[in-house]
Formats: C-alpha cells, sequence, structure tokens
C-alpha cells in the first residue's frame, strides 16, 4: 500500500539558486547580463519618480529598461512582454523579477516609455 503525498507548498524559493542551476549560459541575455551594468539607469532616471509621494516604486527603471531590451530583441508586443515576464523563466531572471513574483501589467511598459520621452531615451540608450 502506498500514501498519495498532498500538495506539499514551498514556503521559501531562494530565485538566485533556483535561476542559477535553470538559465543556459550561452542565451544572448545571459551574456548581456555579464557584460552590461544596468545601475545606470536608475540613476539617469531618479529625477522622473517621486522621493516623498506615493509608493515606493516596484518597477524600477532598471527593471523596465531590461524589459525593453528583451521586448526589442524578440519583436514583442507589450502584451508579449508582459507574459513573457510572467512565465518565461530567462525573461524573469533578466529584468530581475523574483521567480515566485508575477511580474507587472503591460501598460507598466508605457508608463516607462511615456516617463523616459523619446530625448531621454536617446541618452539612456547612447543613440545620440
Amino acid at each position: 500500500m502506498f500514501s498519495i503525498l498532498k500538495d506539499i507548498q514551498t514556503t521559501f524559493i531562494h530565485s538566485p539558486t533556483v535561476y542559477k542551476n535553470l538559465i543556459p549560459e550561452d542565451t544572448i541575455l545571459y551574456r548581456i547580463n555579464q557584460k552590461i551594468d544596468f545601475s545606470f539607469v536608475n540613476e539617469a532616471c531618479s529625477d522622473l519618480y517621486s522621493h516623498d509621494k506615493g509608493r515606493p516604486v516596484k518597477n524600477t527603471p532598471e527593471r523596465m529598461f531590461r524589459s525593453l531590451i528583451v521586448q526589442y530583441l524578440n519583436d514583442f508586443s507589450d502584451r508579449q512582454m508582459e507574459h513573457s515576464a510572467r512565465f518565461d523563466i530567462i525573461t524573469k531572471w533578466f529584468i530581475g523579477i523574483p521567480i515566485e513574483d508575477r511580474s507587472y501589467d503591460r501598460r507598466a511598459l508605457g508608463d516607462f516609455r511615456d516617463r523616459l520621452g523619446e530625448e531621454r531615451w536617446k541618452l539612456i540608450d547612447g543613440d545620440n
């Protein structure tokens, strides 16, 4: 006789460990991540967000910029990017979403692009 295991909910997931075991090093996103430190985007966009009003920013400028890179590389619509950020493990890892989080709504991408504007996009993108 055997017993059937009931669903056991994991109480703790350490995303970096999971991602380390699952992300192949030969993907373009892995190579980009190894070569470029995107933290400069947060500094370049700090004036676009209030520092003393509202909720803390969950979708940081760096996260959204990384999302736009994935979107560009895959020719995704905002809806497709939302899906990728929610379900594709490599995308989640690259943009910095913990494996157990849902991600953002596609409107967050449009909001970020609107905040940036064309001039700031060119400045951050390096396209002069």
